[in-house]
C-alpha cells in the first residue's frame, strides 16, 4: 500500500497543480480582457475628446465659409464671371487647395452652362451638395 499511496499522492499533486494552473490562466485571461476593456474605454474617450476639440476648432472656419458663401449669393442676382472669381477666392481661403478649386469650378461652370442655371441660390445648393 505504500507504493499505491505514493502514486496516488503524485497524481493528486499533478491534478492540484493542473487545477491551480487552469485557475491562474483563467484569472489571467479575465484580467487581460478587463485591461483591454479599460484601454478601449480610454481610447474611445480620448478619440471622442479629440473629435470634439477638432469640431470646435473647425466651427469658426465653417461658420465663416458659410457666411461668405451666403453673402456671395445675396450679392449677385445672376451668375456671372465675377461671381465665379469671388467663389474661387472663398474656396481657396477655405484651404481646399488650388487644384481642387480649379477642378471644382470647371465642373460647376460646365453644369451651370449645361443646365442653364442663373439663380445664385440654386447654385449655392449645388455647391453645398
Amino acid at each position: 500500500m505504500g507504493l499505491f499511496n505514493k502514486i496516488k499522492n503524485m497524481f493528486s499533486k499533478v491534478e492540484e497543480e493542473t487545477v491551480e494552473k487552469e485557475v491562474k490562466e483563467e484569472h489571467t485571461e479575465k484580467e487581460e480582457k478587463e485591461i483591454k476593456k479599460e484601454n478601449n474605454k480610454v481610447s474611445k474617450k480620448e478619440v471622442k475628446e479629440s473629435v470634439e476639440i477638432y469640431d470646435k476648432g473647425l466651427k469658426k472656419s465653417r461658420e465663416g465659409f458659410v457666411s461668405r458663401l451666403a453673402n456671395l449669393t445675396n450679392k449677385y442676382k445672376y451668375i456671372n464671371e465675377e461671381y465665379f472669381e469671388e467663389l474661387e477666392e472663398i474656396l481657396i481661403m477655405a484651404d481646399i487647395g488650388v487644384n481642387t478649386v480649379e477642378d471644382f469650378l470647371d465642373r460647376l461652370k460646365k453644369r451651370v452652362n449645361d443646365e442653364k442655371i442663373e439663380d445664385p441660390n440654386l447654385l449655392k445648393e449645388i455647391i453645398v451638395d
